[in-house]
């Protein structure tokens, strides 16, 4: 069962929590990916502080930046494909829009996300 960080208040690190959340499969437009590497960042630790730009909607979620592979591709999505390395990275303030899923298994592609592949000639594609 794939693991999330969740915080239902704003504060010091301690207001963190780990919970299980039941693997999904991805809904029209989105990608699931098997994360291997997170990214948290200053944004992120300021938006769980409360100091953030926004106001964060609680409960609310780390980890908007990811990479990895594809391992279910919903309806709807075409040029990803299942077993491609990939990586997601926000295109928007974090309190203006909460990621579907993210999380230490699984990751799916929220319509404000943008999808870096990584194609076998060798060149990056990016998709939004």
């Amino acid at each position: 069962m794939p693991k999330i960080v969740r915080f239902h208040q704003t504060g010091r690190p301690e207001v963190l929590q780990i919970a299980d959340e039941p693997l999904v499969q991805p809904k029209q437009g989105e990608v699931r990916l098997r994360a291997q590497a997170l990214g948290l960042n200053r944004a992120e630790a300021m938006f769980r502080a409360g100091v953030y730009l926004g106001t964060a909607q609680l409960p609310s979620r780390l980890g908007y930046e990811a990479a990895g592979i594809v391992d279910a591709v919903g309806p709807g999505v075409s040029g990803v494909e299942v077993g491609e390395r990939v990586s997601t990275i926000p295109a928007f303030g974090l309190a203006r829009s909460r990621s579907p899923s993210r999380d230490e298994a699984t990751r799916r592609r929220a319509p404000n996300m943008r999808l870096r592949a990584r194609r076998k000639t060798g060149r990056s594609a990016s998709r939004k």
